[in-house]
């Protein structure tokens, strides 16, 4: 029905208010599960976490018995069920008791195994599903006769192992933009699904908190992490220069500005025209045409200030002007505003 809820994350308390819930058929009719049809009990789907059925009964039974212990001693002593002398249970004083703990029995495991099938593709061994379902029994409370969960604890533990669990599968994402959007998205949904809950009155779960706030910290944390792992521009450049092309054009803030220098090199009888091949008139030609480079880097001309290694000098030499350099040329060779001073600042283009 449009407008309705799952509760994966809340429970509607007013309808459970106002309808008499005695069996779990009476809980099952409010429970709604998106995508899914409920084709199993729960406590099927509780006993499919253990090893076998014979391992789910042993902890059930020593539920019961821990139940039966902490009745009152003035139940137990007129109880002949809890003395051993009959196994009818309609027969029994403390039936009532049993009830009372069956209903809630009957809640606290279902909400854990909604849990569970809510994040079934991160606890997706059986160790992982029999971990949590044994620290489910762990935290079952006994007193006065009355069965009650310590949730805060079995939360504790679950969302831990979720938590792990989710931060390991975030390693099998291409890369770490893909993780960011992996996590917003997570995070949007969580944050719009309380939002409906709210205006629902719903009753959120306990667990809804701290999973927004584990996506929150992750998302802050890949977000600072892309950050400062993304190369500036100046950083792609080098790889360029070195890896890719070398050419000089690459280093150029604006392409205008490099068209510009290489007419006023053409006009200076530098380059040949059209291909810009260096022209050598006198052996230190070469080391002039590294202090070119440098030059160029002094007065503006690149990207963010990118001031070129030896050997990008020698690629642009090779690349750009088809002359072959060696890097004891390019160390050798100073910034020389005197000869290039018929090339002006870079601002003043």
């Amino acid at each position: 029905m449009e407008g309705e809820l799952d509760n994966m994350h809340s429970i509607d308390l007013e309808k459970l208010k106002n309808d008499e819930i005695i069996t779990w058929k009476d809980l099952d009719k409010h429970i709604l599960v998106p995508g899914k049809i409920r084709i199993q009990h729960h406590l099927d789907i509780l006993m499919s976490y253990f090893n076998d059925k014979e391992e789910y009964q042993k902890f059930s039974d020593y539920a019961l018995q821990s139940l039966h212990d902490s009745l009152p001693d003035s139940v137990r002593a007129n109880c002949p069920f809890c003395k051993g002398e009959v196994d009818d249970l309609e027969l029994v004083h403390c039936k009532e008791y049993l009830k009372e703990a069956d209903l809630e029995y009957n809640l606290v495991t279902y909400v854990f195994t909604m849990f569970m099938v809510n994040n079934e593709i991160f606890f997706n061994t059986k160790e992982l599903k029999r971990d949590a379902a044994i620290n489910l029994f762990r935290c079952l409370k006994f007193n006065d006769g009355k069965l009650s969960c310590d949730s805060k604890r079995l939360d504790g533990l679950s969302l831990n192992k979720l938590f792990e669990i989710k931060k390991t599968s975030l390693d099998s994402f291409e890369s770490q933009e893909k993780i960011v959007a992996h996590l917003n998205e997570s995070l949007h949904y969580l944050r719009d699904y309380k939002i409906k809950a709210r205006n629902l009155n719903f009753v959120l779960s306990d667990a809804l908190k701290p999973q927004i706030k584990f996506y929150e910290n992750e998302l802050e944390y890949y977000k600072t992490k892309v950050q400062f792992e993304k190369p500036s521009k100046k950083q792609k450049l080098d790889e360029e220069v070195i890896e890719i092309s070398g050419n000089l054009v690459d280093l150029f803030e604006h392409t205008s500005k490099y068209k510009k220098v290489m007419e006023l090199l053409v006009e200076k009888g530098l380059i040949q025209t059209g291909n810009y091949n260096w022209i050598d008139k006198k052996k230190a030609n070469k080391t002039l045409l590294a202090s070119l480079i440098k030059t160029l880097q002094a007065k503006g001309y690149f990207v963010d200030g990118l001031e070129p290694t030896n050997k990008e000098i020698v690629l642009i030499a090779k690349n750009t002007f088809s002359k072959s350099i060696s890097i004891d040329t390019s160390k050798r060779a100073p910034i020389d505003n005197t000869y290039f001073k018929f090339i002006p600042l870079s601002s003043e283009i």
